[in-house]
């Protein structure tokens, strides 16, 4: 659906930015059974803070997205 569609691409932005672009080198983990996705940057990987930038982009649009379909999308920050 147009949801999953929209999380799947701004996931793949976001790793390509961050290992393609800024060569930070983070490690994607993808669960599809339990449908989590983590992105794990190296505590003292290269470019870092723009890393985070990336990240905190990511998570402002996943709010975003969350609010506007809530029964189909949760945002869970750990």
């Amino acid at each position: 659906d147009i949801v999953c569609a929209a999380v799947t691409s701004a996931i793949r932005l976001t790793e390509c930015t961050i290992n393609d672009v800024l060569q930070a080198g983070a490690e994607v983990t993808v669960d599809e059974t339990n449908v989590r996705i983590a992105l794990t940057l190296s505590p003292a990987g290269k470019r870092r803070k723009e890393s985070e930038q990336v990240l905190e982009g990511l998570l402002l649009y996943m709010r975003a997205l969350a609010e506007e379909n809530p029964n189909h999308l949760t945002v869970l920050e750990v």
